[in-house]
C-alpha cells in the first residue's frame, strides 16, 4: 500500500513515498509569498541534510522572490514595468525572461506581458470587463515586444509591462535546487512549492496527482530528476450568470481560457519550462499540446479531461498508477 504525505489542504500534486527505509528529513517555509501569493515550501530529502542549509535556503529564496514580485512598487519587475527602451536587468530577471520567451516563441500563448489584461479582471468583485476594454488593453501587450541583449539587457519595442506568475514559482523551484546541489553534496530530494514540485539526485520517487473535482489523489507515476507542474481550473475561478471563469487568462482573446480540459500535467528536465508550458497548455488543450510537446525532449504531458479520462502525447514515457482514495 503506497503512503501519501499531503503537502497543502488543496494542492494539486501529493507526494507519495513506497518502500524506504532510509532516513528522510523534511523541512517547511510556512507563509511563503510567492509573487504576492502566500504559499508554502516543502524540501524532503535523504538523510545528513543540515539545517543551517535549509534555514539560508529561506533568505536566498525570499530575495529572489521578492525580486521578481510585481506587487512590491520597489521590486526590480515593477521598476522594470516602468522603464522604457533598453532596461539593464539582473541575471535572475533576465534568465526568467529568456525561459518565458522560448516557451512563447513556440506556444504563442505564454505571455508574460499579459498583464495590462490581468488587471481589469477581478476574481474578487467578480467582475467582468467591457469588450470595448479588453480590446485596448491587448493593445498594451505583447511579448514580441521583448527583446534580449547582450550584458544583461533587456530591449522594449514598447513599454509593455511584465506579470511572472505563470512561470515564477517553477524558477524559484530551480533556483532552489541549484542551491541546494551546491551547498549539500551527494544530496538527493524534493523541492514543492504550492503542489509543484522538482525532484534532484539519485533517488526515484512516486508522485500522485489529484482528480480535478474531487481533489484526492487518483494518479501516480514515478520520476528521478523531473520537475512536475499541474494546471487546472478547479482552484481560482468565479462564477457570473451561469458562467464559470477560469483564472488562467487567453493572452491571445485577453478572455479566460475556453476549458478543453480540467487539468494538465507537465513532466520535463527544467522548473522553469514545465511551469510555463503548463500554463500555455491549459490554454490549448490536448490536440495543439501534443503538437507542441513533440518539439521538447525529454518532456511529457497528460490531461484530465471533463470526463475524467486521461489523455497522453503519444511519446508519453511513465507509466500512470490510478489509485483509490483508500490506498
Amino acid at each position: 500500500m503506497m503512503r501519501i504525505l499531503k503537502l497543502t489542504l488543496l494542492t494539486v500534486v501529493f507526494v507519495v513515498l513506497s518502500g524506504c527505509n532510509e532516513k528522510l528529513t523534511q523541512y517547511k517555509i510556512d507563509n511563503f509569498k510567492v509573487m504576492g501569493t502566500v504559499s508554502h515550501i516543502t524540501v524532503y530529502s535523504w538523510a545528513d541534510q543540515k539545517e543551517d542549509v535549509f534555514q539560508s535556503l529561506e533568505g536566498f529564496l525570499k530575495e529572489k522572490s521578492d525580486r521578481l514580485n510585481r506587487y512590491n512598487p520597489l521590486s526590480e519587475v515593477s521598476l522594470f514595468n516602468q522603464a522604457k527602451g533598453e532596461v539593464k536587468v539582473s541575471d535572475d530577471l533576465y534568465k526568467i525572461i529568456e525561459y518565458a520567451l522560448s516557451v512563447y516563441r513556440e506556444t504563442r500563448v505564454f505571455d508574460i506581458t499579459i498583464l495590462p489584461i490581468i488587471e481589469i479582471w477581478d476574481y474578487k468583485k467578480g467582475i467582468v470587463p467591457s469588450d470595448s476594454l479588453i480590446q485596448q488593453k491587448l493593445s498594451e501587450t505583447g511579448a514580441q515586444n521583448l527583446i534580449l541583449k547582450p550584458d544583461l539587457t533587456v530591449e522594449k519595442l514598447k513599454p509593455v509591462r511584465i506579470d511572472l506568475g505563470g512561470i515564477a514559482k517553477g524558477f524559484l523551484i530551480q533556483q532552489a535546487v541549484f542551491y541546494l546541489k551546491e551547498n549539500q553534496k551527494n544530496s538527493s530530494g524534493i523541492v514543492e512549492i504550492g503542489g509543484d514540485l522538482l525532484t534532484f539526485g539519485d533517488k526515484e520517487w512516486t508522485i500522485g496527482i489529484v482528480h480535478p473535482k474531487t481533489k484526492k489523489p487518483c494518479i501516480a507515476l514515478n520520476v528521478k530528476n523531473k520537475a512536475v507542474f499541474t494546471s487546472g481550473d478547479y482552484e481560482r475561478f468565479f462564477e457570473k450568470n451561469g458562467k464559470i471563469y477560469s483564472h488562467i487568462l487567453n493572452p491571445l482573446t485577453g478572455r479566460p481560457a475556453e476549458v478543453k480540459a480540467h487539468s494538465v500535467t507537465v513532466i520535463g528536465e527544467d522548473a522553469s519550462i514545465s511551469d510555463g508550458l503548463a500554463t500555455a497548455f491549459f490554454i490549448l488543450g490536448p490536440e495543439k499540446s501534443f503538437e507542441i510537446i513533440k518539439h521538447y525532449s525529454d518532456y511529457s504531458v497528460f490531461f484530465i479531461d471533463e470526463k475524467g479520462e486521461v489523455l497522453k502525447d503519444e511519446n508519453f514515457p511513465y507509466e500512470l498508477i490510478f489509485i483509490n482514495e483508500e490506498d
